[in-house]
């Protein structure tokens, strides 16, 4: 897929990434609002490096970062909320690091995140009552 049509895909992600963030009862908000400020800041320029926005979601460390805190969050509801938000994130920094790196270089979380992402994001959003489709096929 060419970079535009990923450009657009990760668009759609932040976008519903903004309504489900409004939605989330969460107590580390904060961070992911960096995050999505941060993606929002790549979409436009591309001039916030991958490990920036990656690092949002693992800090390198055993108590930060997004992945590690959604595994700590005892609150049921946040589960597709959070995992829609961590692909949305995580789509964009795999994004980032393909703009960067000729090695083909990722870290272990974006190893998974490919095209298909978008049908997982969207089959949350139908399960959220947030997208009016039974299942979102190509």
């Amino acid at each position: 897929m060419d970079f535009k049509n990923q450009k657009k895909q990760a668009v759609f992600m932040l976008v519903y990434s903004e309504l489900i963030f409004r939605q989330l009862n969460f107590s580390h908000k904060e961070i992911i609002r960096n995050a999505l400020n941060l993606c929002w800041k790549w979409i436009a320029n591309q001039d916030i490096s991958a490990d920036t926005i990656y690092s949002t979601l693992d800090d390198g460390t055993d108590f930060g970062g997004i992945c590690i805190l959604m595994q700590l969050d005892k609150n049921e509801e946040n589960i597709l909320k959070l995992d829609n938000i961590v692909y949305a994130i995580s789509y964009i920094s795999l994004l980032a690091y393909q703009k960067e790196n000729s090695n083909g270089y990722l870290p272990p979380i974006l190893e998974n995140i490919d095209e298909n992402t978008i049908v997982l994001f969207m089959e949350n959003l139908s399960k959220m009552n947030l997208l009016h489709i039974n299942s979102y096929q190509d």
